[in-house]
């Protein structure tokens, strides 16, 4: 399996042993040995860096792969690398999911106190009821 430690670990052994903005020819062996790793997962591998624009001039051969380092690794790394995304990419879900829950709760009570509303003044209730069962539904709000 293609982890983002994987992913990290691969690349910062390509930036330490190649150099930039040069083509270069990788032995393919070398990699599979290193990290013991079959062909399909670093033909994989380098071609999700070449999607991320991580690498350039990719060229694949059983034995080994031309390809160019981008120096937008640079960046890429500094910013944390495919670990650092990953774990961004959870707390962001994770943060959704959390106001999803607090947001529901709050529909909730105000849904209940609505309830209460409506003995006193039916209409405004509705009107309101009506109000945010639109919204929650132009923000895809899950009741």
């Amino acid at each position: 399996m293609i982890t983002p430690e994987l992913k990290d670990n691969v690349l910062k052994y390509l930036v330490k042993t190649y150099p930039l903005n040069v083509l270069h020819q990788i032995d393919t062996s070398l990699l599979k040995n290193e990290f013991e790793l079959t062909w399909d997962v670093v033909k994989n591998l380098f071609e999700i860096y070449k999607n991320d624009n991580l690498v350039t001039n990719l060229a694949f051969r059983y034995t080994n792969t031309q390809l160019t380092l981008s120096v937008n690794i640079i960046d890429f790394m500094d910013n944390g690398g495919y670990t650092s995304r990953a774990e961004t990419k959870f707390l962001v879900q994770e943060n959704l999911r959390l106001n999803n829950e607090k947001l529901k709760t709050e529909y909730n009570v105000l849904r209940s106190e609505l309830e209460n509303l409506k003995q006193t003044n039916p209409t405004l209730a509705e009107r309101i009821l009506a109000c945010m069962a639109n919204i929650a539904t132009i923000t895809g709000f899950i009741l």
